[in-house]
């Protein structure tokens, strides 16, 4: 795998520990291009801005292999949602397509290659949006991957062509045409009604600290699909008392397995499979009733993003 050649980008903060593991993954492939961010200290806590020095210092201690690598080190500290969003518009102003790591996101080795051939194989279906690494998918499948609604965020993929259509506000979304995509893309009642109630309210939150919904947003409005993989590729080693969003260690999501998989070689007709997405609606978003449920009820869902 030396010399892999797919742009990656590491979001980073503080986290030595995750961070330290991530980046010794990450140098098993030797890629030829890393793109790294890091977000400045937050003032109001006293420690940050060493654990910020610690992480940035470990990783260029780490990279010994010849490696372009561009750097982007914030100085003023912003939120996560701003944060994440702005290194990916960053990666994307200098990369036609690539891979996204979060500093607490450990893929398998074959996650890379997964994503790097399916970069190719969809760079010009424009209907695709998202590869993810991360699938709650209980079937027996035939090929390695799937059409799926929910752009998983563990570990992914995209092009620049679709994330040119991002924006961390949605004031010029038309909810019309949003919600009537949302009733195409769903099988039951309960999971339409949960995501239009989710979203009618998530358009009145003024500050928004996640920007990952906005993602989602952008896709169904724009009726992209993507692509995950038969198996999970991802483990979130982040899950930790005091983490911002993955404090529950209890939580079934903080054991999965990262798998390794087949590696795509031929493209599949592009077509939602909305059994596997039922699965995941009840299985990771628990959504199991019509019932509304206003902001204050699915506040693990807005501080969770769709991973």
């Amino acid at each position: 795998m030396e010399g892999f050649d797919t742009p990656i980008l590491l979001i980073t903060y503080k986290r030595l520990d995750t961070t330290e593991k991530v980046v010794a993954r990450i140098a098993k492939l030797k890629p030829a291009n890393l793109y790294i961010y890091s977000n400045a200290p937050n003032p109001l806590k006293s420690d940050d801005e060493e654990k910020v020095i610690t992480v940035r210092k470990m990783i260029e201690e780490k990279i010994d292999w010849p490696c372009n690598i561009k750097k982007f080190y914030r100085t003023e500290h912003v939120s996560a949602g701003v944060s994440i969003s702005s290194a990916i518009t960053w990666f994307f102003e200098n990369v036609e397509e690539g891979i996204i790591l979060e500093d607490d996101i450990l893929a398998s080795l074959s996650f890379f290659e997964f994503a790097k051939e399916l970069l190719k194989l969809y760079k010009d279906d424009e209907s695709v949006w998202h590869i993810g690494g991360n699938s709650y998918n209980p079937y027996k499948m035939r090929s390695p991957y799937y059409f799926s609604a929910y752009p998983h965020i563990w570990g992914w993929a995209t092009w620049r062509r679709a994330w040119k259509n991002y924006k961390f506000h949605l004031d010029d979304i038309d909810r019309e045409i949003f919600f009537e995509n949302i009733n195409d893309l769903f099988l039951t009642n309960s999971e339409k009604k949960f995501w239009i109630d989710f979203y009618e309210d998530y358009f009145k939150v003024q500050e928004k600290t996640t920007w990952d919904y906005q993602w989602t947003c952008r896709m169904w409005y724009n009726k992209g699909l993507a692509i995950l993989p038969r198996e999970n590729l991802i483990t979130n080693i982040g899950f930790e008392e005091g983490a911002t969003h993955t404090s529950d260690t209890n939580s079934w999501l903080a054991h999965l397995k990262a798998n390794e998989t087949e590696i795509p070689k031929r493209k599949e007709q592009i077509k939602q499979n909305k059994k596997a997405d039922l699965f995941a609606s009840r299985k990771a978003f628990f959504i199991r009733s019509t019932g509304r449920k206003m902001l204050s009820d699915i506040k693990k869902i807005l501080i969770s993003p769709l991973k």
